[in-house]
């Protein structure tokens, strides 16, 4: 924990470098006040985010939480933790620095010494932060007003509408573009959704999306670009899209073969753009219709009467009917829509065809949503139900024939967000994928979401609406409470195993006490104190000390079963050197009992084989239960134990390789898949042995424990033409020091 009178003057120097530092040396002063304040070596404060910044700091601004490794070494989780590592750092932490809600910036910590960011230090460090992202938002803040003030003052040149909007949607400031568009010479004090229809709450929450938001006032359609100016002010750029959103809508709707087309005619009715389907109706190719007059392309009947509608033509859109002239001569009558547009007019237009395709379109989507696996409901503008589908009596459990003429609300137990929903599509807006609940028959709720289309022809005007269950998220309840459940029947099991571990040990460690004694006794018994023994007895008491010496090893595998199961095995770590272990008089022990039993045996170390840091017993203990192995399994042949260096792919040794070689009878294949679980002892042929040489079944399940302790790995290949290969490695610099 950092001393509370150095942190209570970092919180002032804090507060000092952001109302006074340059953008050169702020980030600088800070990282080194923080160092100061809590005793870090190093501290590095990362403003600006480059491009590949790292893995680490990619996860940390994803995650938006501190990171902590207090124990770097090679295997640490990230490239960049490893490098500190090489470099001689022993801990490192990366807190990130939010700004606007996310996270923009980090700071990095780095110290010489192992396990330096305990939990209260870290407490103190992310509270520093708190201050660091307060001098770094004022500065920021700082540099973009200056910048949003530049910027505003030449956009007042620009010919697109911009404002300045206050939080409560008042317009502080306007461009001349802007008081042309609205035809107001001043728009100061004006509220935003008088002008442009949408709200400054509505607006403020979509700028924040960085979307534009498209809404409808007084017959025009505006798209609206929003960015916060600071923390009371909104900039606006509004565009006037209706001419553009009518196209869009058009023309998305008229293919080639449709029977429905849009014209755009400059000021002196010359065509600018036609859509495919002119082809359809005159025979022409659209492109051949561009830059001719649309009086050429009229009935002569019909030449002057269209001229005199162009010339009374009104603010509001004109129907009519006319003859246009077919590439083969023929008059094909349309039924058109005329408007005015920006510099010129534009023609919507349809043929008598067209009408029936509209009904035969209409025809085809009923069927279509009568066979749809979604609730599908068609509602006039009051509100009551004219259709429904069949999914709605899977569903909700309704028969569709009851809710004809119905009001929507009564399938509502979310009324506001339907509401709300309803109103937003009469609008124009398009409703997707909108959460609501549904009242199912029986009175239960099933969570859903919506999409609602608002369509209007004539005096005839519908909603309809698609509702779909949300079955996943149903199952994924269903899954967490199953999955709740198991976690509990888990945690009994832990329970059960981990008193059952416990039980083990305590009678294993128990058992070892009488164990010595029969032990020690007998061979007392076997030297004569108690009295001399003839041939006979001496064989009895060699018998009792071999099995009972048995026994001890057994035991003592259990309890090393037991302690590596509950964490409990320590390793005191020092520099053992394979040749020296090759010494050993267990190793030797076990190279006089292969020499007797007819097997060759040998220990190559290669003469570049390092020293490891490791613990010396249990690196024994590891070789004498695969050496042990092997002679119980081997009955002619050799015995090689084989260790050199495992090179990385940079070319440095930064383990040993150590093999034990046989030509015994191998494993089976059925062996190789359970060769090291606990308790199976079977993993070479069955028939081979003897009922005396049978264990536990634990010893290479606590031989691959104490390798992966160490930070190396084992595994077990098949020789061709018959034997086994065990290897092992181990980590040179080995691994630190486990606490128990």
């Amino acid at each position: 924990m950092a001393d509370p009178q150095r942190l209570e003057s970092a919180v002032a120097r804090i507060i000092s470098i952001a109302s006074a530092a340059s953008d050169a040396d702020q980030e600088q002063a800070l990282a080194a006040c923080i160092s100061d304040a809590l005793g870090v070596g190093r501290v590095t404060i990362i403003g600006e985010i480059p491009q590949g910044a790292g893995r680490l700091i990619d996860y940390v601004l994803n995650t938006r939480k501190p990171y902590v490794d207090n124990e770097l070494s090679e295997y640490s989780s990230f490239p960049e933790l490893t490098e500190h590592w090489s470099k001689g750092l022993k801990s490192c932490a990366v807190i990130p620095i939010m700004l606007g809600g996310r996270a923009a910036s980090v700071i990095e910590l780095l110290s010489n010494e192992g396990n330096k960011f305990s939990d209260e230090l870290m407490a103190d460090a992310t509270h520093l932060s708190y201050l660091v992202t307060l001098a770094i938002a004022f500065r920021k803040e700082e540099s973009k007003s200056a910048r949003l003030a530049s910027y505003f003052n030449s956009a007042f040149d620009s010919p697109v509408a911009q404002l300045l909007v206050s939080s409560e949607g008042s317009i502080v400031r306007f461009n001349p573009a802007a008081a042309a568009e609205f035809g107001k010479p001043e728009l100061k004090g004006y509220k935003v959704g008088d002008l442009v229809g949408a709200g400054i709450k509505e607006v403020r929450e979509r700028s924040r999306s960085g979307r534009e938001l498209i809404s409808k006032r007084s017959g025009k359609t505006y798209a609206i670009h929003a960015s916060e100016a600071g923390a009371n002010l909104l900039y606006m750029t509004v565009r006037d899209v209706t001419d553009k959103e009518v196209l869009s809508w058009a023309t998305s709707l008229m293919g080639p073969s449709y029977g429905a087309g849009v014209v755009l005619l400059d000021g002196d009715l010359t065509v600018s753009y036609a859509t495919q389907s002119m082809k359809r109706i005159i025979g022409y190719d659209s492109t051949l219709t561009i830059s001719k007059n649309v009086i050429e392309l009229l009935a002569e009947r019909d030449k002057g009467a269209f001229k005199e509608l162009v010339a009374t033509l009104g603010k509001g859109p004109s129907l009519g009917t006319v003859g246009m002239t077919t590439d083969k001569g023929a008059i094909s009558p349309i039924k058109f829509a005329l408007s005015k547009r920006n510099g010129g007019y534009m023609l919507l237009f349809y043929d008598a065809s067209a009408e029936r395709y509209v009904d035969s379109m209409a025809s085809a989507f009923n069927e279509f949503l009568d066979g749809a696996s979604d609730i599908a409901l068609r509602v006039d503008e009051l509100g009551y139900i004219r259709y429904s589908n069949h999914a709605i009596e899977q569903t909700l459990g309704y028969d569709r024939a009851e809710l004809l003429g119905k009001e929507i609300n009564a399938l509502y137990l979310d009324l506001p967000g339907l509401e709300r929903d309803l109103g937003h599509a009469r609008g124009g807006t398009k409703i997707d994928n909108s959460y609501t609940q549904l009242r199912a028959k029986d009175g239960r709720s099933v969570e859903a979401t919506n999409s609602i289309r608002f369509f209007k022809s004539g005096d005839v005007a519908e909603y309809v609406i698609i509702a779909k269950e949300l079955e996943t998220k149903r199952k994924i309840k269903e899954m967490e409470d199953a999955i709740e459940k198991q976690q509990g029947e888990i945690k009994k099991l832990e329970g059960t195993g981990e008193l059952k571990s416990q039980f083990i040990y305590n009678i294993s460690h128990e058992l070892k006490t009488p164990l010595t004694n029969i032990i020690g006794f007998s061979k007392l018994m076997y030297g004569g104190d108690f009295g001399q023994l003839n041939d006979d007895q001496k064989g009895h008491i060699s018998t009792i000390i071999e099995e009972a010496n048995r026994l001890m090893d057994m035991i003592t595998q259990v309890l090393d079963a037991a302690k590596l199961d509950s964490n409990k095995m320590k390793l005191e770590v020092s520099e053992v050197d394979m040749r020296a272990v090759g010494e050993n008089p267990g190793i030797r022990a076990l190279e006089e009992r292969a020499r007797n039993k007819g097997l060759e045996f040998s220990w190559n170390v290669h003469y570049d084989v390092p020293p490891v840091m490791a613990d010396y017993g249990r690196v024994m203990q590891v070789f004498v239960n695969l050496i042990g192995n092997s002679i119980k399994f081997t009955e002619k042949g050799s015995i090689t134990v084989d260790i050199r260096n495992r090179t990385t792919k940079k070319g440095r040794p930064n383990y040993i390789e150590c093999s034990i070689i046989d030509t015994g009878i191998g494993v089976s294949e059925e062996g190789r898949h359970r060769l090291f679980r606990e308790f199976y002892g079977a993993a070479r042929t069955k028939s081979t042995i003897k009922q005396k040489e049978s264990g536990t079944g634990l010893g290479l399940s606590i031989t691959k424990k104490i390798v992966e302790l160490h930070g190396g790995k084992i595994n077990y290949e098949p020789r061709e033409g018959g034997g086994s290969r065990f290897w092992f490695i181990l980590p040179i610099r080995g691994r630190r020091k486990r606490e128990g």
